[in-house]
């Protein structure tokens, strides 16, 4: 009894640490974990304040010519489905649908780290029409290829986008807040839809605005001058 006892207590030490563990190391794999911040917003209305992760399109931007040299900004769509058929106009095209895209902007890989395992993480996702995999995809898309091999190739999202393959990482740690299996460009969003939204400040449907703290710039300074 007193070693079954012994055992079991053990386990569950273990099964709690590793839950603790889990749970308190969300995203700390980016290097700039400490300085990334996402802007959330709140709405007063009659049943009382919402709160939401999401905010206006406009902001990225907005951000960017307030606080110049001080932050760099992020914004980020999705994850949202989407249709990809490889090798399109090919004998060989096959149609994937895919649940968990995420659009993203140039500053993208200025802010959050990924182990890169084929392409270019300065240049990937500033390539108009760039889409990027992690290693679980091209498994799934192409397999018996190798990540080096399908660069270059070309995708075609929800049958109207021409997307080219420039980039793969490898699968982010799951304890992340951003789960997804594919980034893409904002540009190719875009060319599917014709109303952009730079200038509507009520669409929280857009996603998500992050801001990366210069290292000698504190939250405090930067929320003061964002409430105003």
């Amino acid at each position: 009894i007193n070693v079954l006892s012994l055992s079991f207590g053990i386990a569950f030490s273990g099964i709690i640490f590793l839950f603790l563990r889990y749970e308190s190391t969300f995203d700390h794999f980016h290097t700039k974990a400490d300085r990334i911040y996402r802007v959330n917003t709140h709405i007063q209305d009659t049943d009382g304040m919402l709160r939401s992760a999401f905010s206006p399109h406009p902001l990225a931007e907005a951000l960017r010519n307030t606080f110049p040299g001080e932050i760099i900004v992020t914004q980020i769509m999705g994850r949202l489905p989407g249709e990809l058929l490889i090798n399109p106009g090919t004998d060989e095209a096959k149609l994937f649908e895919e649940s968990s895209i995420i659009f993203v902007d140039d500053e993208f890989t200025q802010t959050f780290d990924y182990t890169w395992l084929a392409g270019d993480p300065a240049m990937a996702l500033q390539v108009p029409n760039g889409i990027v995999f992690h290693e679980g995809m091209v498994d799934k898309l192409y397999p018996g290829k190798t990540y080096e091999e399908i660069l270059g190739e070309t995708i075609e999202l929800n049958g109207k986008t021409l997307l080219t393959v420039t980039g793969v990482i490898a699968h982010p740690p799951l304890n992340s807040n951003l789960v997804f299996s594919t980034l893409i460009n904002y540009d190719a969003f875009y060319q599917a839809n014709e109303e952009r939204g730079e200038e509507d400040w009520e669409n929280l449907s857009r996603g998500c605005t992050f801001i990366t703290l210069q290292e000698n710039v504190s939250q405090e300074q930067i929320q003061t001058r964002l409430d105003q």
